[in-house]
């Protein structure tokens, strides 16, 4: 494992282990949210990481769960030094953030694999019908692109195009949704594990720019 897979192997596992909140924060370690964030509001951490400008002047929004992650969405006052459009995460603070998301996705797939192994239809464990076992290597599959996508970005000397790194996090997203199916009914509950595929996904989408607001059309 090169020096670049190291260092995102560490984002990787935070999410994995500790979950969305504790790799989003180490994520934005040093990072001046108001500034960096593309449309003023975001999701953070409860607990900001030392050395990160916080939400001094923000308003906190509500949310049905992210505070059952440790997360809360915020919008930072238009009178907040360096509120603007920002530009987003990008090089490896993006490659970070997939990374983390990685993690989160590889844990939740490692509890669907146990609930699947663990029920049967027909005689046969879940896991064995060729449907879902299919689903669960499409959703591996989505998982390790993102990832070499995820190492690549690290180690380029310069910042990805806006449109792949929103393109590999798309499919993440739909990744995560196809995680969610595989617990079924109960992978749509608010006190269900599932939901840090959702707020995943949210986070993806408040701290990335849209390609269009990269490429100078806000």
């Amino acid at each position: 494992m090169n020096r670049t897979s190291t260092d995102l192997a560490r984002y990787r596992d935070l999410g994995r282990e500790d979950g969305l909140a504790a790799g989003l924060a180490a994520v934005l370690e040093g990072v001046d949210a108001a500034a960096t964030a593309p449309g003023g509001v975001a999701v953070l951490p409860a607990v900001l990481p030392a050395g990160t400008d916080g939400p001094g002047g923000t308003e906190v929004l509500p949310h049905p769960f992210a505070a059952l992650d440790g997360l809360a969405l915020v919008r930072f006052a238009a009178d907040t030094p360096g509120t603007g459009p920002g530009p987003g995460l990008t090089g490896r603070t993006a490659a970070a953030l997939t990374a983390v998301r990685i993690g989160v996705l590889s844990g939740l797939l490692d509890a669907a694999v146990e609930r699947l192994s663990a029920r049967r239809f027909g005689g046969v464990p879940l896991i064995d019908h060729q449907f879902v076992g299919g689903s669960l290597a499409d959703v591996a599959t989505e998982a390790e692109l993102a990832w070499s996508g995820a190492v690549r970005e690290a180690a380029a000397d310069q910042d990805a195009p806006a449109g792949a790194v929103w393109a590999r996090h798309e499919r993440l997203t739909e990744a995560g949704w196809a995680a969610t199916r595989l617990f079924g009914a109960e992978g749509y509950l608010t006190d269900h594990p599932a939901r840090s595929l959702h707020l995943s996904a949210l986070t993806a989408d408040l701290w990335l720019a849209r390609p269009s607001t990269a490429e100078g059309d806000r």
